[in-house]
């Protein structure tokens, strides 16, 4: 399920959200081969419903930076700003501030 999740994040990029759902849907049995554990919704990828990441992925969101801002948005009510190497793939989708390191040091 990780390395499909992983795939999906990947593709996010050119699919829309259809042909993304698709291929969580449907890549298993498209391709002949076991997707373990079995794909679900319902499942989780702890600490996260996989239901929750796929939504983040279809924002076109690699796996790692879903993850990433499932963690910072469960927490955003004590931690307001996020730091990151990559402020542009979050600025737009995390409610606080965000900061490079570089910007951190600037403020210091």
């Amino acid at each position: 399920t990780i390395n499909l999740l992983e795939l999906c994040g990947i593709l996010s990029f050119n699919l829309n959200e259809r042909q993304l759902q698709t291929v969580w849907d449907g890549f298993s049995e498209h391709y002949g081969v076991g997707v373990l554990p079995l794909p679900s919704n319902d499942a989780t990828l702890p600490p996260f419903p996989i239901g929750d990441v796929l939504a983040y992925l279809r924002r076109r969101m690699a796996l790692g930076d879903a993850l990433f801002l499932l963690t910072a948005n469960r927490h955003v009510a004590f931690a307001r700003t996020l730091v990151t190497w990559d402020r542009e793939h979050f600025a737009d989708r995390f409610p606080g501030r965000v900061l490079t390191p570089a910007d951190v040091l600037v403020e210091a």
